[in-house]
C-alpha cells in the first residue's frame, strides 16, 4: 500500500465507523467500532513513534527516513509537534551522508 493510503485508510475507517454509530445509535457494538478504530489508530502512531526514535538512536538514516514519510502520513498536524527536532536530525545526516557519498 503507498504511503499515502496510510493516512487516508484511517480517515476513511474512521469516517465509516462513525457512520456505523450514526446508523446504529441504539447498538453498543456499533459505538465500540468507533472506540475500536480509534484505539486502533492510537496504538499504530505509537508504534511508529517508537520505531522511529530507535532507529534515530541507532543511526539507521534510511529506516527513519522511511518512518518519518509513514509519520507525516498518519499523524494529524498537531501529533507532529514533538518530533521535529529528531526528525531535522535525521534529514541532516541523510544530507550529510549523501553528500559525503557524491564526493567518494
Amino acid at each position: 500500500m503507498p504511503l499515502y493510503w496510510v493516512g487516508h485508510a484511517w480517515k476513511t475507517a474512521i469516517k465509516n465507523a462513525n457512520g456505523l454509530e450514526k446508523d446504529y445509535s441504539d447498538s453498543a457494538e456499533a459505538r465500540a467500532v468507533s472506540k475500536r478504530v480509534e484505539q486502533t489508530r492510537e496504538d499504530y502512531k505509537l508504534n511508529l513513534e517508537r520505531r522511529f526514535l530507535e532507529a534515530s538512536q541507532r543511526d539507521e538514516i534510511d529506516l527513519a527516513m522511511k518512518l518519518i514519510k509513514e509519520l507525516d502520513h498518519s499523524l494529524t498536524e498537531s501529533e507532529t509537534a514533538p518530533v521535529p527536532e529528531t526528525t531535522r536530525g535525521i534529514i541532516m545526516q541523510k544530507r550529510t551522508r549523501e553528500a559525503t557519498k557524491e564526493l567518494s
